[in-house]
């Protein structure tokens, strides 16, 4: 997650490709890589100065949620948030 906030939102849009898969739904709508990248593309041209520093990534588990193992076709990519 580190990548991605520091990264792609900084313009590294590609890194949507190697982070998310075809299969990538927001709120129940299958976006793709394409999703996030609208996303970095619509917050670069409101917020075009704004960086992002990850300064402590905290593990879910503290907060009771519980992660679930990769896909084991595409173990480096997210398909579902929902």
């Amino acid at each position: 997650m580190e990548r991605w906030f520091t990264g792609a939102w900084a313009g590294n849009e590609q890194l949507a490709d190697q982070i998310f898969d075809d299969r990538f739904s927001n709120n129940g709508v299958v976006v793709g890589p394409a999703g996030p990248k609208r996303n970095i593309r619509n917050r670069l041209t409101g917020f075009p100065d704004l960086a992002s520093v990850a300064e402590e990534l905290v593990p879910l588990a503290i907060f009771g949620i519980e992660i679930p193992p990769p896909i084991p076709e595409c173990p480096q990519k997210v398909s579902d948030t929902s």
